[in-house]
């Protein structure tokens, strides 16, 4: 959970360099908690991996990195599936911050719509 904390602040909140920042902390991150089984903070921090690569402008699949033919609408799929309501509304929120950064604001705003589907739950 702070590892991936960590992260989202250095994005949204504290100006970190995003290369830097993915090379350094997100992917070790990542291995990290995949190493220790910890599958939702795994899951979290892939989707950071990925809001990092959108927001470098990189067209690359983060989740493919990790699990072979994964992508980011089948990790949403798996997550509504396995009612992890907190992952659900995180790829929500990542969608409309990217959404919102390139002046897409219709998709923002489905985004943020879309959100209000999965409430706030201790442990979801």
């Amino acid at each position: 959970g702070a590892l991936y904390q960590y992260s989202i602040m250095a994005i949204y909140g504290c100006r970190e360099n995003l290369h830097r920042l993915l090379q350094e902390h997100v992917k070790v991150y990542t291995k990290r908690a995949s190493e220790l089984n910890q599958k939702a903070n795994f899951k979290a921090l892939v989707i950071c991996h990925q809001l990092i690569l959108d927001l470098m402008g990189s067209r690359e699949n983060a989740f493919s990195a990790y699990s072979s033919g994964m992508t980011e609408d089948s990790c949403f799929a798996s997550t509504i599936d396995n009612n992890e309501t907190n992952l659900c509304r995180l790829i929500c929120n990542k969608k409309k911050y990217i959404a919102f950064f390139t002046g897409d604001l219709t998709q923002a705003s489905m985004m943020y719509e879309l959100s209000q589907d999965f409430p706030h739950v201790a442990g979801g």
